[in-house]
């Protein structure tokens, strides 16, 4: 499949999954040819309903896993490396 059409499928996939804080949609994703990155989006943070990021994290990690199994019914097993990144600190 190429990368463009898995795009397409991705974010049709998995995409469109509600997220866990209302309407904020708090993550964003950097696909590259053959690696595609989760990242929390802090800007997103609703900092009255959730100043401790705790939904924020968890729909994120809901996201992760919408994506896993979307790219498992293409066939592909995802590997999560779940770290922060020195380089990139938010």
């Amino acid at each position: 499949m190429s990368s463009r059409r898995w795009r397409s499928n991705r974010s049709h996939s998995s995409g469109n999954a509600p997220s866990g804080v209302p309407a904020t949609q708090p993550s964003q994703w950097r696909v590259g040819d053959r690696t595609v990155r989760l990242h929390a989006d802090y800007s997103r943070q609703p900092p009255l309903t959730d100043p401790d990021r705790r939904d924020l994290l968890l729909s994120c990690g809901t996201a992760l896993h919408h994506f896993r199994v979307a790219a498992r019914s293409f066939g592909w097993h995802a590997v999560v490396h779940r770290v922060p990144n020195p380089a990139e600190p938010q």
